[in-house]
């Protein structure tokens, strides 16, 4: 685990178990997740950091890059990710 990672786990823990419920809730809905869909979902707090956002999809599958929906994000490449069935459920 990165120094980052680690980080955002102990300092950031309940937003980021709550994110990744999301993430996992959204994945088994459509097929596929990305971090427009968390940011839509569960607004990122202005206190925590933006870079918490790629902690949300660990243990998920990547698939592909699709262009950011948020205009603030210039529409520059974003992860998305699939669901892995139990892989993402613990």
């Amino acid at each position: 685990m990165s120094k980052q990672l680690n980080f955002f786990e102990q300092t950031k823990e309940t937003w980021l178990i709550n994110a990744r419920m999301e993430a996992r809730r959204i994945a088994r809905e459509r097929g596929e997740v990305c971090a427009d869909d968390i940011h839509q979902a569960l607004p990122l707090p202005a206190y925590i950091d933006r870079r918490i956002m790629g902690s949300v999809f660990e243990g998920m599958q990547f698939i592909r890059y699709q262009k950011s929906r948020r205009r603030e994000c210039h529409h520059r490449p974003i992860g998305v990710f699939g669901y892995q069935g139990d892989l993402c459920s613990q």
